[in-house]
């Protein structure tokens, strides 16, 4: 699952923040906008998924099972992660917020529900982690279908290179951010057990939650 969010920070070149400038700052049509995501926006999701399943069984070399849902899972990601852009573009920070919590509080509900029933192994967790994302992208999919009032094949090259450029030096600068912490725990790897990595892992991931939680009462 980390390496999946990794591959949305680099994989959406940046696409994100570029179309919240594009409508705040230089007025671009929303609908060509919800027209990029739908274009645009699904082609880096299957190359990031395509390249996550390379890494997964290739590098790591792990079960065909857990790369298959892996990569599954890239696909409403980045999607859901893209579309910010345009909550954020057009002001509307209760969507924002909406889609940023719900497939995490899906993933929530369905991994605890399962852990506590049934057991759970991993390839249950991103199982239902693929599900929380997947319905949420759903609905966000029929949410901005309603503003969708072009071709979505009208996609102009010089926009779409335009955003590339002023969003790409933020996405480097977001994968390393997020590349940092994962080293930390690839090199306490070698020298800790594993219930002392899990320990930091969930340390880690706490901390992020609660600055997102502050994040979005911030907006």
């Amino acid at each position: 699952i980390t390496a999946s969010y990794f591959s949305i920070y680099l994989g959406s070149v940046g696409m994100r923040h570029a179309l919240a400038f594009s409508i705040g700052q230089q007025g671009f049509n929303v609908r060509q906008v919800v027209a990029y995501i739908f274009t645009v926006g699904v082609i880096l999701a299957v190359i990031s998924s395509f390249a996550v399943a390379g890494v997964y069984t290739y590098y790591f070399q792990y079960p065909p099972e857990l790369t298959l849902l892996a990569s599954i899972l890239v696909v409403p990601m980045m999607l859901l992660y893209i579309s910010q852009g345009y909550f954020l573009g057009v002001s509307n920070f209760n969507a924002f917020n909406i889609y940023e919590v719900l497939p995490r509080l899906m993933t929530l509900l369905l991994v605890c529900g399962a852990a506590l029933a049934i057991g759970l192994t991993l390839e249950q967790a991103v199982a239902f982690t693929a599900c929380g994302f997947i319905v949420s992208s759903i609905l966000l999919i029929v949410r901005l279908s309603s503003s969708l009032g072009v071709s979505i094949w009208r996609a102009k090259a010089n926009e779409v290179w335009g955003m590339v450029r002023y969003g790409s030096p933020l996405t480097v600068a977001m994968a390393a951010t997020m590349l940092a912490p994962l080293s930390v725990m690839a090199i306490l790897g070698g020298e800790l057990d594993p219930e002392a990595i899990g320990i930091f892992f969930l340390a880690y991931k706490l901390v992020d939650v609660f600055g997102e939680a502050a994040t979005a009462v911030g907006m």
